[in-house]
């Protein structure tokens, strides 16, 4: 009776499903804070255009603090959106790599003898979980600042 625990076809089962769920998570938290920024950037800015429009450029304090503010809100919310992007590319890119190395482990042939670089290659990115872990790692610290920056923008922390 084998345990299933040490069953390397049952561990590998679960690895890709847990892999598959962050990849998903990350890329759903990404693409749901891009939007939630930009929905509340656009009311934010409707409403600073609102005190412009009625201030007085001459004499009304808030008309120049308004224009201040919405440009310093536009360059924070812009690198949380760089940061979002940047996330959401390392997944990509590793979604890329893992894809192509399981395309060519796939086709390999039997014999490991008769394997050409390519496959080696494969077979050798393949084991490398660091290089996973590192880039979900990257993906969450990233969106953990884009977070960061989108509400510091919005004015929720100072």
């Amino acid at each position: 009776m084998t345990d299933d625990f040490h069953d390397r076809k049952t561990y590998l089962d679960r690895y890709g499903e847990h892999s598959a769920r962050l990849q998903n998570w990350i890329g759903a938290y990404g693409a749901g804070l891009a939007t939630m920024l930009a929905y509340q950037f656009r009311t934010a800015v409707n409403d600073a255009r609102e005190i412009v429009r009625t201030a007085s450029p001459t004499t009304d304090p808030a008309f120049f603090n308004m224009k201040f503010h919405i440009e310093w809100m536009h360059e924070t919310l812009a690198r949380s959106f760089e940061l979002i992007a940047f996330a959401l590319g390392v997944q990509i890119f590793l979604l890329f790599l893992n894809k192509a190395s399981q395309f060519a482990l796939a086709h390999t042939p039997d014999a490991a003898k008769d394997w050409s670089r390519f496959d080696r290659a494969a077979n050798w990115f393949s084991s490398i979980f660091a290089f996973d872990a590192v880039c979900d790692l990257t993906s969450v610290v990233l969106l953990g600042f884009a977070t960061y920056y989108g509400i510091e923008a919005l004015g929720l922390i100072a």
